[in-house]
C-alpha cells in the first residue's frame, strides 16, 4: 500500500494488517504506552472542507506518536489565489513525509499522490471516505469479534460513505446490502467492483427489503446543502422513507449495531431515539477514527521509509552523574570486549517445502535464519529485496519458557508494537509447524503456516519464493 486514496486500493490483507495494528495502538493508547512510531516526522494536514473528527483524530493521533501534525487550510495557502495544484504538491513533498487531504474532487487527490512522492491519504473527498470505513470496520469487529458472513446494510444517499462501504464490507467478507432511493445510486465503478461478489452484493430501493436480517445498519447525513434551497428541498422528498427509525430497524437482526459517521441531522436520516439508543457504538466509531489512522499512518511511513519492522527505542534509564567529590577514581580499566563473530547468510531462491528448505540449510551446515534481534529484521529484510523474493521460509525461535516463537522481545511490527513481550507461536495442537513471511504493498507479515512441513505454499501466491540460510560463526 503507497497511498491510502480509497478503500480498493487495499488488498483483503492489507484491510485486516491495518485493523491489527488499529487494535493494538488502542490498547497501548489505553495502557498509556504509546510508541513514538513518527518520531522526527512530518504530516502535512490540508483541508479544502470543514471537518471536526478527521482534523483532530489526525492532529491528536500524529502527536501521540511523536510526529508533528501541520493543519493547512488550502484557502489560505497560494493554491487559493491560483498556483496550480502540481506545484503545490511537488512543494510539500520536499517537506513533509506524508500528506493528508480532505477536498471535493477525487482527481485532485490522486494528482497530490502522484506529483507529491509521498504517501497521501483520502481524508475525505466527493467520492470515497476510506479513513471513516475502517474505522466503521474496526468498530463492528469489537463488537461482534468477526467481520466475515455478517451482513451490512448502508442506508442513505450512493455517495462516499456508501462508495466506501461497499468496497470495505466485501474485502472484509461480509454480505453488504445498499439502500438509496432512485436517481442516488453508487458510483459506477463500485457497482462494477462489486458486481465480482455476486450475491454477496445487493442494492435496492427498498428500506425494508436492504435491512432484512441486517447485523449492521449504516446511514449518513443526505441532505447537507444549505436549507431552504432548491436541492435541499428536493433531496427532502426523494428521502423520505429512508429514515432510520425504531419501526424500520425492527427488519434487521435484534440487537443490529447502528452507526453514523457524523456529523448526524436527526430528524432527517436518523431519528433522535434511535441516534440516542445507539450512541455508544456511535461514539466509539468516532473514537476509532484515532485509532485506525494512527494505524494508517505507521503503516504508510514505516512502509515508504524501506523499514522491515518496527524500530524499537531501548527504555534505559539514565545513570546519574556522580558527584566529583565523592568519585572514585578506577584503578583498572574495563577490557574491552571481544565482538562476537558475524553469521553468514546465503539465499536461495527455489519453489520448495519448508522441510525440503530445512534440509537444505542442515546439510551446508546452518539452519533456516531465526529472527531473534531487531538488527536481525533489517538483515533479514534486506537480504530478500535484493534477491526479489516475495516469500521466504524463516526457522522459529524457542523463547526461555519453552514456547516458540515469531521472533525474540519486542521486534514483532504487527501483532506486538509495544508491549516488551515475545509473540508466541500457537501451535494450535498441531505435530508441525512453519512460517512464512511474505511481502505486501504495505511490508512484510508472517504467514501462519501450520500443519505438513512438506507441504508447499499457498497455489494461489504469486511471485518468488525462497528461504535464508543462516551459517553460525
Amino acid at each position: 500500500m503507497k497511498n491510502l486514496l480509497k478503500m480498493s486500493d487495499l488488498s483483503p490483507a492489507e484491510l485486516t494488517h491495518i485493523l491489527d495494528v488499529a487494535d493494538q495502538l488502542k490498547a497501548d493508547c489505553k495502557a498509556g504506552r504509546t510508541a513514538p512510531l513518527l518520531a522526527g516526522k512530518s504530516v502535512a494536514l490540508l483541508f479544502s472542507k470543514a471537518s471536526t473528527r478527521t482534523r483532530t483524530s489526525f492532529e491528536v493521533g500524529v502527536y501521540q506518536m511523536g510526529g508533528l501534525g501541520n493543519y493547512m487550510n488550502t484557502a489560505e495557502l497560494q493554491a487559493g489565489r491560483g498556483e496550480p495544484l502540481r506545484d503545490t504538491a511537488r512543494v510539500l513533498g520536499r517537506y513533509y513525509d506524508c500528506a493528508v487531504w480532505r477536498t471535493y474532487r477525487q482527481r485532485d487527490l490522486e494528482e497530490l499522490a502522484e506529483l507529491s512522492g509521498i504517501p497521501v491519504i483520502n481524508g475525505l473527498t466527493d467520492y470515497a471516505h476510506p479513513c471513516q470505513v475502517l474505522a466503521d470496520l474496526m468498530t463492528i469487529r469489537e463488537r461482534r469479534g468477526t467481520l466475515a458472513g455478517l451482513k451490512l446494510c448502508f442506508v442513505g444517499d450512493g455517495s462516499n460513505m456508501a462508495n466506501s462501504l461497499i468496497v470495505g464490507g466485501l474485502l472484509a467478507g461480509m454480505q453488504v446490502s445498499c439502500v438509496c432511493p432512485p436517481g442516488y445510486r453508487p458510483a459506477a465503478d463500485v457497482l462494477m467492483f462489486a458486481q465480482k461478489y455476486g450475491n454477496a452484493f445487493h442494492l435496492t430501493t427498498d428500506p425494508a427489503e436492504g435491512l432484512r436480517d441486517a447485523d449492521i445498519v449504516a446511514t449518513a447525513a443526505w441532505n447537507t446543502t444549505a436549507p431552504g434551497t432548491a436541492e435541499s428541498e428536493q433531496r427532502l422528498r426523494d428521502f423520505v422513507g429512508f429514515q432510520l427509525t425504531g419501526r424500520l430497524l425492527e427488519n434487521a437482526k435484534p440487537g443490529a449495531l447502528v452507526l453514523h459517521c457524523l456529523p448526524a441531522h436527526r430528524g432527517e436520516e436518523i431519528s433522535t431515539a434511535v441516534f440516542e439508543a445507539h450512541a455508544d457504538e456511535i461514539f466509539t466509531e468516532a473514537e476509532n477514527r484515532l485509532h485506525v489512522q494512527k494505524a494508517v499512518l505507521a503503516v504508510l511511513l514505516l512502509r515508504s521509509l524501506g523499514v522491515f519492522g518496527t524500530p524499537t527505542t531501548a527504555q534505559t534509564t539514565p545513570t546519574p552523574a556522580v558527584p566529583v567529590e565523592t568519585a572514585v577514581p578506577t584503578e583498572t580499566p574495563t577490557p574491552t570486549p571481544t565482538p562476537k563473530p558475524e553469521p553468514t547468510y546465503e539465499v536461495v531462491t527455489a519453489d520448495v517445502s519448508w522441510a525440503d528448505a530445512e534440509a537444505a540449510a542442515e546439510a551446508k551446515g546452518g539452519h533456516l535464519v531465526v529472527i531473534d534481534s531487531a538488527e536481525k529484521w533489517t538483515r533479514v529484510a534486506q537480504l530478500a529485496d535484493e534477491s526479489g523474493l516475495t516469500y521466504v521460509w524463516i526457522g522459529l525461535h524457542r523463547t526461555d519458557s519453552g514456547e516458540l516463537a515469531w521472533v525474540k522481545d519486542n521486534v514483532d511490527p504487527v501483532y506486538n508494537w509495544a508491549s516488551g513481550e515475545p509473540s508466541v507461536h500457537d501451535t494450535n495442537g498441531a505435530a508441525e509447524d512453519y512460517v512464512l513471511i511474505t511481502r505486501t504493498n504495505s511490508g512484510w507479515y508472517y504467514n501462519d503456516c501450520i500443519g505438513d512441513p512438506a507441504g508447499r505454499y499457498p497455489q494461489f501466491y504469486s511471485g518468488k519464493i525462497g528461504y535464508i540460510i543462516e551459517i553460525d560463526p
